[in-house]
C-alpha cells in the first residue's frame, strides 16, 4: 500500500479538504492521510471549512485533526500547502526531501513530466524532484503557497477550496 500525505498548519481546513478530495478518487492501493505542523490533535474541521466543503460536495464532518509526526513522513508522497510546511516536514525527516512538494509545485512538475503510469512512487518522485533546489522553498507567500482560508471570509474560503480541488483532482489523475 502506498500513502499520500497532505500537510498544512492546523489540519482543520486545507489539508483535510485536500485529503477528502483525493479520497473521492478511490485510488486502489493508495492510502490518503492529512496532518498539521501545529495541529491540536482531535480537533474538528473549521466550521467555515465544513460549510464550504459540504457546498462543494465533500464531507469533513468526521475529520479530526492530527499533528504531523515522524511516522507520517514515511508516506510515499507528501504534498504541503506552503513552502513553510515543506521546510517543517523536511526538517522533521530530512530523508523525505525527494518526495515532499507543495501541492502547486507537484502539479506544475506533473504537468511537465506526465503521470506516474507504471512507475513506482519512488522513481516517479525522484523524476519530479531532479531539478529542485532547497532554495526554492526558502521564501513564503509566493506562487507555490496556498493561503490559509481560515484567515479570510466565506468568498475567499470558497476560492481557496476550489483551487485546492482543481489541483488535487489533477494530482489524482496523475497518480
Amino acid at each position: 500500500m502506498s500513502a499520500v500525505l497532505f500537510v498544512c498548519t492546523a489540519n482543520c481546513a486545507r489539508s483535510a479538504f485536500a485529503a477528502a478530495v483525493l479520497a473521492k478518487h478511490e485510488l486502489p492501493g493508495i492510502e490518503v492521510m492529512s496532518a498539521g505542523t501545529l495541529a491540536r490533535t482531535d480537533r474538528p474541521a473549521d466550521l467555515q471549512s465544513l460549510r464550504v466543503a459540504t457546498d462543494l460536495g465533500f464531507d469533513l464532518e468526521s475529520h479530526r485533526s492530527t499533528k504531523l509526526r515522524v511516522s507520517h513522513m514515511r508516506a510515499d508522497l507528501i504534498l504541503c500547502m506552503t513552502n513553510e510546511h515543506v521546510r517543517h516536514s523536511v526538517g522533521l525527516f530530512p530523508g523525505a526531501w525527494k518526495r515532499t512538494f507543495t501541492l502547486v509545485d507537484f502539479v506544475t512538475r506533473s504537468q511537465r513530466f506526465g503521470s506516474r503510469g507504471s512507475l513506482g512512487f519512488d522513481l516517479w518522485a525522484t523524476t519530479l524532484h531532479d531539478t529542485r533546489a532547497l532554495a526554492e522553498v526558502e521564501s513564503d507567500g509566493g506562487p507555490n503557497d496556498i493561503a490559509d482560508p481560515v484567515d479570510f471570509g466565506p468568498k475567499m474560503h470558497r476560492e481557496i477550496f476550489e483551487k485546492i480541488r482543481t489541483l488535487v483532482d489533477f494530482a489524482g489523475r496523475t497518480l
